[in-house]
This record gives C-alpha cells, structure tokens and sequence, in this order.
C-alpha cells in the first residue's frame, strides 16, 4: 500500500497501480487511441499510469473515471519509472505537486510521450468509467510480484480504444 496526494489535493490510500502504454494515430481520416497495461516495463516504455484506491476518497470531485481509480497520462517513461519507484520505496507519491494539461476533454490533451504537460482523470471531465476497467485486473500493479502479462486489462486492451467500441466520444 502507498498514498498519494492526487492533482486536486486529496490524501488516498493507493492498493494497485498499473503501468500503462498510450499511444494516438490517425487511421482511416480519424484519430485513435490504444491504451493497454505494460506488459514490460522496460520494452514497452509506458507513458501513463492507473492508480486505484484502497476506498472512496472522502471529497472526491472532478473529472475522475470513478471515486476508486485515478489515471495519470502522458508522462515520460522515465517519469512514469520515477513515480513508481517513489511510491515503492517511500511509500507515497504527491500529484499536485505536477503541472498538468488544462484540457476539460480528452480530445483536447496531447499525447506526445511527455513532451508537453501530463494530464488525469482529475481534471478531464469525458473519460468514461468503461474506459479503465480497473476493478478487473488482479496482477500488474507495481506492488504485485510478477508483471503485467495475465492481466485483464492487458486482454481488453482493444475493447479501450474509444473508436473500436463505437464509443468515438472518449477520443
């Protein structure tokens, strides 16, 4: 278990946190978005992170997928290492500390690998609580001993991308 403070200044207890790769492309004359968990750290280079709450924050407000998971993108991968490593040696990690992307709608953020500001699941209003899936995953956080092939999230990676699932609002 670690805590975090999250973007918007809430103390939470933390019981999984997952690795994430995101990418954007245009295809087909359209944007697309792939989210799947990393399933190695080191090969796939993630770029975002998913955290979720050991229960409900108290004063939980925003743009959050749901009261229990908090996703944090476009991050650097050595960023993303960095914030891992915090939260597995000094046990909490301080997210408002960072300055994040002012977009209220996924559309508008940039996914750039960390060239410009990060943004979350704080402060974007439009991502949907079928984007993350998270309550299904049972390994893959950084505090499991193994990492990320068997997860769940990692099979349904393709049911994520908003436009594969007709769902061309989460882009």
């Amino acid at each position: 278990m670690a805590c975090i403070i999250t973007p918007r200044g809430v103390l939470c207890e933390v019981d999984r946190v997952v690795p994430v790769c995101e990418t954007r492309f245009e295809f087909n004359g359209k944007q697309r978005r792939l989210v799947e968990a990393a399933d190695d750290l080191r090969a796939s280079a993630p770029t975002a992170l998913v955290l979720r709450f050991q229960q409900t924050p108290p004063l939980f407000s925003g743009g959050c997928v749901s009261a229990r998971e908090l996703f944090v993108g476009n991050l650097r991968p050595e960023q993303t290492a960095d914030i891992q490593r915090t939260l597995l040696t000094q046990g909490y990690y301080d997210f408002s500390a960072l300055s994040w992307q002012e977009a209220k709608r996924l559309k508008d953020t940039r996914c750039d690998q960390g060239k410009s500001l990060p943004y979350t699941s704080d402060y974007v209003e439009d991502l949907q609580d079928d984007f993350l899936l998270l309550s299904d995953i049972h390994n893959g956080d950084i505090f499991a001993q193994s990492p990320c092939p068997d997860s769940i999230f990692s099979q349904r990676s393709s049911t994520l991308d908003g436009c594969m699932t007709g769902r061309e609002d989460l882009l």
